[in-house]
């Protein structure tokens, strides 16, 4: 064994001295902060301004289109706990149709992200066919789930059917933003 084989442990009078973070780490850090901050504001937005203004009788879930995309962008493992993660704030801001929000945002974003990794290859138009399919579902489970428990009636499916168009239109426009914020830090898996 050679004598400067290992990093000697830091020695420091408290423990921040002691925490010692890779560029890499930091990097990464800074991504999944970056991934949070931005679904917190999208949160936002869709709750203040779209509650307003409704495109074409229907909502916005920009929430929902965003950690899709953020799943396909990212490794199975990762995007799914990103995914779990954020519907469980989502569920407990309030805003959320249900409970049923922290199973269903997580198993169709890990579904979507297995299915493209399996079949296409990484680029907008596979993210773009995966996350519309994923949102697609989302909005169906969703509009089924409010009409079971009677939060809802039969008539309302064309303003289910806006929202998810609303949704598709909106990834493409959080898409290039969401892709930059991933590039920060490396990836963790390359096609």
């Amino acid at each position: 064994m050679k004598k400067y084989e290992f990093k000697p442990d830091r020695s420091g009078s408290n423990w921040m001295d002691r925490l010692y973070l890779t560029p890499q780490q930091r990097m990464r850090i800074l991504k999944w902060s970056l991934y949070s901050l931005l679904c917190v504001f999208l949160l936002v937005l869709q709750d203040v301004a779209f509650s307003l203004f409704r495109p074409f009788g229907g909502t916005v879930d920009m929430l929902v289109a965003a950690v899709m995309v953020v799943c396909l962008l990212e490794d199975t493992w990762s995007g799914g706990k990103f995914a779990l993660a954020i519907a469980l704030f989502y569920q407990f801001s309030g805003s959320s149709p249900g409970h049923f929000v922290i199973v269903l945002l997580p198993f169709l974003g890990v579904f979507a992200t297995v299915f493209r990794r399996g079949y296409l290859q990484q680029g907008f138009g596979a993210v773009f066919l995966c996350a519309g399919g994923a949102v697609g579902l989302y909005e169906l489970c969703n509009f089924a789930i409010v009409l079971m428990m009677g939060r809802t009636h039969l008539g309302a499916w064309p303003g289910a059917l806006m929202t998810g168009v609303n949704t598709l239109v909106s990834i493409p426009v959080l898409y290039p933003l969401l892709r930059a914020i991933g590039k920060t830090g490396g990836t963790t898996w390359k096609d």
